[in-house]
């Protein structure tokens, strides 16, 4: 960070960090896209009730013993303290990690972390670290985690099922993991989609793989990838069950993953949007979740 970031005042830095680095949900605010904000904020509180309403799966047995919590792409860094804030009623011991892959999202986890234990009076039981997601080469010194949350970074990866084995080697037995993903292509876009649009669908997930970005963090260049793993919830299940993993839980997220480009400005049709939503929502979790756009779902280690 800058010498000059250094120098202002915390809530100074925060905005200075917003104006100079916006990206994600600070540009989402700016383009005033409800459509897009209404999708991750129901996927932030799907995840907190998943996590509400299995926490005593989470409670160590032995109370005096610290349980390792890791998030793997924290983003904004928002949803680990969330995820925090609901243990932490049970007055469980946890040390929680977040490992992220972008250094200016890096930057933001590291300055909200500071801001929480300057102006919350909260305890100092999170960290934040750089990992290379196409390694994932996780520290030794950490052990095993109890409980893994990974929420929209698998579509980024080209071999997601080398992926998910890691993640599984670095669980500790009977561990838990949350995972979020795209459920593509969903209904609608079975349903909508023509089949020319589906080859061109799949011919720019091909381009995304032949053209990633590149940055170089740490004096190492990174390839980061678009959504190049885009598969429905049952695919991902069935490669959730070979690589060792169980169904526990699981909740249903909005029905588009992002947006609807031609809802922004309309009131109406974001509107209509939410009275389909709201619909969905009476239904039986198990029926309405093939429409959803996203997975969201807790698994135990077997």
């Amino acid at each position: 960070m800058s010498k000059e970031i250094v120098q202002l005042d915390l809530k100074e830095e925060y905005s200075y960090w917003k104006r100079e680095f916006s990206f994600g949900v600070e540009d989402d605010l700016q383009n005033k896209s409800p459509s897009v904000l209404y999708f991750w904020h129901r996927k932030t509180n799907k995840v907190v009730e998943l996590v509400r309403d299995n926490i005593d799966l989470f409670s160590p047995k032995d109370r005096e013993s610290q349980k390792l919590f890791v998030e793997l792409g924290c983003g904004h860094g928002v949803e680990i303290f969330a995820i925090r804030s609901i243990l932490e009623q049970k007055k469980d011991s946890f040390k929680y990690v977040g490992f992220e892959g972008a250094p200016k999202h890096l930057e933001l986890c590291n300055l909200r972390r500071r801001f929480h234990l300057e102006n919350c009076s909260e305890s100092d039981n999170i960290s934040f670290s750089w990992m290379d997601f196409a390694e994932l080469k996780f520290p030794s010194h950490y052990g095993q985690a109890d409980f893994l949350y990974c929420s929209e970074v698998i579509e980024h990866i080209p071999e997601p099922e080398k992926f998910l084995s890691k993640i599984h080697e670095f669980i500790a037995p009977g561990g838990y993991l949350i995972l979020t993903t795209p459920n593509e292509p969903n209904v609608f876009q079975r349903s909508f989609w023509s089949s020319k649009r589906r080859k061109k669908m799949l011919k720019q997930v091909e381009q995304l793989r032949e053209t990633p970005r590149k940055f170089t963090c740490e004096g190492k260049e990174i390839d980061v990838y678009g959504h190049v793993s885009c598969k429905t919830i049952q695919a991902w299940e069935e490669i959730l069950k070979n690589t060792g993993f169980e169904l526990v839980d699981f909740r249903r997220g909005a029905i588009t993953h992002g947006h609807f480009r031609k809802s922004n400005d309309q009131s109406f049709l974001f509107g209509a949007r939410l009275l389909v939503e709201a619909a969905f929502d009476l239904l039986p979790n198990k029926m309405s979740r093939p429409l959803s756009g996203q997975l969201i779902g807790l698994y135990r280690k077997r």
